[in-house]
């Protein structure tokens, strides 16, 4: 299995870091990709730091995703289909990623990173699971396999369809999907999924479930958006909850990371694999 950091990533494409903003703004730059960079850990090392659990567990956990066969082939024949669909359609008047149309986060490119969020549930068997973003649901599925295998658990999902996730460009749903497509049937007893604006769900859902044990943002990546969501579902974590991202490297033009900020004000540490990052409550 690939396991490719956010600090490898960084020596292979150092403009990932030493660009515009890290000119303009060399000091608040420096200090977030520092604190982004110390703080990267292992799958194993990442998962444990956060939930405590131990890393003989850790690796039984992640010796039964590695070889639940049945879901990761089943994965692989969705995504070839999938793929030979955005082959195959005019797409020309769509902005998309053409080397990750749906968000695909199990990807090596992102060191497996749905192996990371399986560990997280598996270890931390959080009642209450809340995320942003689900696109063809791959992230969701990770999720909710875990929350199977643990007998316990209920993830909340909130998706804006065909949105604008990054740069302009947009995840692609097929004509005859909808969010969450790629979830097996056997899994989704234990999912309920809410279409629209998370600045509008986001307020009235943490209302209706009062607490939740984890959080994760996979929508809107900009600064402004992501800090949104983090400091809505600050007050509804349980006491020891995680809060959970995808892609904290975004930045606002001046050098801060929205995960990084809203961590110094809650003075907690961040744990970081890849582009994925959290902290306890």
């Amino acid at each position: 299995m690939s396991n490719i950091t956010y600090f490898a990533r960084v020596l292979k494409h150092p403009g990932f870091i030493l660009n515009k903003n890290f000119l303009l703004h060399p000091i608040a730059s420096f200090y977030t990709s520092r604190k982004i960079l110390q703080n990267n850990k292992s799958i194993l090392d990442g998962i444990h730091e956060l939930t405590g659990e131990s890393l003989e567990n850790l690796k039984q956990y992640l010796d039964d995703i590695s070889k639940n066969i049945k879901l990761l082939n089943y994965l692989d024949a969705q995504f070839d289909t999938y793929y030979d669909y955005i082959g195959k359609s005019d797409l020309n008047n769509l902005k998309f990623s053409k080397e990750n149309p749906a968000g695909r986060l199990n990807r090596q490119s992102q060191g497996n990173a749905g192996f990371f969020l399986y560990l997280l549930v598996r270890s931390f068997k959080p009642k209450i699971f809340v995320e942003t973003g689900v696109s063809a649901g791959e992230s969701s599925t990770f999720i909710l396999q875990a929350m199977h295998d643990n007998n316990f658990g209920k993830l909340y999902s909130v998706d804006l369809p065909r949105a604008t996730v990054e740069k302009g460009l947009t995840t692609i749903i097929p004509e005859d999907k909808s969010s969450g497509w790629l979830i097996p049937e056997f899994l989704k007893d234990r999912w309920e999924l809410y279409l629209g604006k998370s600045e509008e769900i986001l307020p009235k859902l943490f209302s209706k479930l009062q607490k939740i044990d984890i959080f994760f943002h996979d929508s809107l990546h900009t600064y402004d958006h992501m800090m949104f969501e983090y400091q809505t579902c600050w007050d509804y974590l349980n006491k020891d909850g995680i809060l959970f991202s995808d892609d904290i490297v975004v930045m606002n033009g001046k050098g801060h990371s929205p995960l990084v900020d809203f961590a110094d004000m809650q003075q907690k540490d961040i744990v970081v694999y890849n582009v994925l990052g959290g902290l306890r409550k």
